[in-house]
């Protein structure tokens, strides 16, 4: 091989690597993205399985703790929340 063949193939090959990187980041980003649609869609799961336990006495049964836990936890947010928009406020 001559010299002008080994530079073609030494270009070709970073050509191929930078596109195998921007692949790899785009799959990244995109797995990323997944991963926080998944996430919302197991919160929103959680918060309508929690309202549905709350409002049927035999699914809430046994399960008195866990839902008076997520009342404190709840207003605890919310009195967070409500701090932060007094300090906004001021």
């Amino acid at each position: 091989m001559g010299f002008m063949d080994d530079l073609n193939d030494m270009f070709n090959k970073s050509a191929s690597a930078a596109g195998r990187m921007a692949d790899s980041a785009n799959l990244r980003f995109k797995q990323g993205e997944i991963d926080r649609r998944w996430k919302d869609a197991c919160a929103a799961l959680g918060e309508s399985v929690i309202e549905a336990v709350k409002a049927d006495p035999a699914l809430l049964s046994g399960r008195e703790q866990m839902m008076a836990d997520l009342d404190a936890i709840a207003k605890e947010r919310a009195d967070v929340a409500d701090e932060l928009q007094r300090i906004a406020a001021e």
